[in-house]
């Protein structure tokens, strides 16, 4: 069986329907979601999970408000592998 390598970017890439945008770091993308209001999502988020800034606060999909200790507590595997979304 012939298997094909596709050429890794870093170049943004369409990557699902409501994936815009791939491969941001945790910085990256918090800025994203706080200056342009974008949502975001991490590779380990399901489909439909993401995550908001609104007036200073940050919020789950269901509206549910993110403590700020949820930012620090993260170890290597959150600082890589965010999205925005649509």
């Amino acid at each position: 069986m012939k298997t094909t390598k596709l050429p890794l970017t870093t170049e943004p890439a369409i990557v699902s329907n409501n994936v815009l945008v791939a491969g941001l770091s945790l910085d990256q993308a918090k800025t994203t979601a706080i200056v342009e209001g974008k949502k975001i999502a991490h590779r380990y988020f399901t489909d439909n999970e993401y995550i908001y800034y609104k007036n200073g606060v940050w919020f789950t999909e269901d509206n549910y408000q993110i403590p700020t200790s949820y930012w620090e507590n993260m170890d290597e595997n959150w600082q890589s592998g965010w999205s925005y979304v649509d």
